[in-house]
């Protein structure tokens, strides 16, 4: 990877890094819609940023869409190679509560 590569790929990862930020920001003053969109940008990219796999499940984790995330951890265990094993897991977990709550045993 020549200089201009590195970067193209260093300026890539700070936009990705201050768009979740912003997003995080977002998501505590609970505007889950704009902080949403403002992922969706990152996710566009197909990008391996646990950062952003992350905030958009603890997003929909607040607003209770289950389906929403379970297609978001699907979405990362695709494109994450560091965290893989981590989100498969947390997929596991996920679908286990929504049975029990659905049982109501929770």
């Amino acid at each position: 990877m020549g200089e201009t590569d590195k970067e193209v790929s260093m300026v890539a990862d700070n936009v990705i890094l201050l768009v979740e930020k912003k997003a995080s920001k977002l998501i505590k003053e609970r505007k889950f819609d704009e902080a949403e969109k403002i992922l969706d940008q990152n996710l566009e990219k197909k990008i391996e940023s646990y950062g952003t796999y992350h905030l958009m499940f603890q997003l929909y984790s607040l607003k209770g869409d289950y389906s929403n995330m379970i297609k978001i951890l699907n979405r990362a265990i695709r494109y994450s190679t560091h965290k893989r094993r981590f989100f498969k897991e947390l997929k596991r977990v996920v679908i286990l509560d929504k049975i029990l709550k659905d049982a109501k045993i929770v």
